[in-house]
């Protein structure tokens, strides 16, 4: 199931990442990693940060355990490695952390639960890509949160869960399901590059200041004719109302959706008047997961799947657990 889609789009890099806290991330991690290895597939895992933990920090619930098939690479804590010297064959020292340790990459020499670790930079997660390929690595499936999307920029895609944690009602998580995937599959602008400027009078012209967040005399000096705003930092509800009130409505070019900080409803206010919102790095999503069992509510799988892809169209939405894709 998915495995399909990592062979239709030739994936080699993957991430999945969840839109909250038990909305089945693990599970969705867990069974794409066991298909791929069913398959052949010499993988590498890893974390952003740290996961695989056995209890929920925020819930205090028993979370489900990343399971390693054998032959699979994975970076861990060294901590961690020496409580399984059986089943890890350390390989190499990818460098110290100041939270956790030293990270290691390592060769699952029987199948384990892991408690996978990973980068907390780009750069360091770009460390472990080029790490994996040198290996031999088919597929690397990066374990990822949706927070800190700009390691997803790294990868080929990205897969996301949601589920029935989100909200009270099937509509209410289908809508919030639904403004988040529109946030991580913002277009590319057709802009080039630029830093901080705007496009008027026919040209790029340079902005003052290193972010327009508290800068609203430069917001207020734009003029009318303004086409396009590009900004390095995050983008929030204060610039986007600041410009309707000004009833300009240029395309706001963003580095990344890990830069969107608006709310959904001054969000869809602003692209209601004509606004555009793009990106410079954009990211390819191949799937949503559902997982219909939430902490206080619960739904049938049936009826998420479809209330969830009768809001997303064309993206394919699965229940990976019984095998169902709406």
């Amino acid at each position: 199931m998915l495995l399909e889609l990592i062979l239709d789009n030739k994936i080699k890099a993957v991430a999945v990442a969840g839109l909250a806290k038990n909305t089945g991330k693990t599970v969705t991690f867990n069974r794409l990693v066991a298909e791929a290895h069913k398959a052949g597939f010499k993988l590498g895992l890893t974390s952003i940060g740290r996961d695989g933990e056995k209890i929920d920090a925020v819930f205090k619930i028993k979370k489900p355990p990343v399971l390693v098939p054998r032959g699979s690479l994975v970076v861990v804590w060294d901590a961690f490695l020496a409580e399984k010297r059986k089943a890890l064959n350390p390989l190499l020292t990818l460098g110290k952390q100041r939270f956790y340790g030293e990270l290691l990459l390592a060769r699952v020499e029987e199948e384990e639960e892991i408690e996978l670790a990973g980068p907390i930079t780009n750069k360091e997660l770009l460390l472990v890509l080029q790490k994996f390929a040198g290996y031999g690595v088919d597929l690397t499936v990066v374990d990822g949160a949706i927070d800190r999307l700009t390691f997803a920029g790294l990868t080929d895609g990205l897969i996301i869960a949601t589920g029935a944690v989100l909200g009270a009602s099937l509509q209410e998580i289908a809508e919030k399901t639904f403004f988040r995937v529109k946030v991580i599959t913002l277009p590319p602008t057709n802009f080039a590059d630029y830093p901080q400027q705007g496009y008027f009078n026919g040209r790029w012209q340079e902005l003052p200041g290193q972010s327009l967040l508290g800068e609203m005399a430069v917001i207020k000096s734009l003029p009318q004719d303004t086409l396009a705003l590009k900004i390095n930092g995050a983008l929030t509800d204060t610039l986007l109302n600041h410009l309707r009130r000004m009833g300009s409505f240029p395309e706001i070019i963003i580095n990344s959706p890990a830069h969107f900080f608006a709310s959904s409803g001054v969000f869809n206010a602003y692209l209601a008047r004509g606004g555009k919102i793009s990106v410079v790095n954009s990211l390819k999503l191949l799937a949503v997961t559902v997982n219909p069992q939430g902490i206080n509510y619960s739904f049938s799988s049936e009826q998420l799947c479809e209330a969830v892809k009768n809001k997303l169209g064309d993206i394919p939405v699965l229940d990976v657990v019984k095998g169902i894709k709406c």
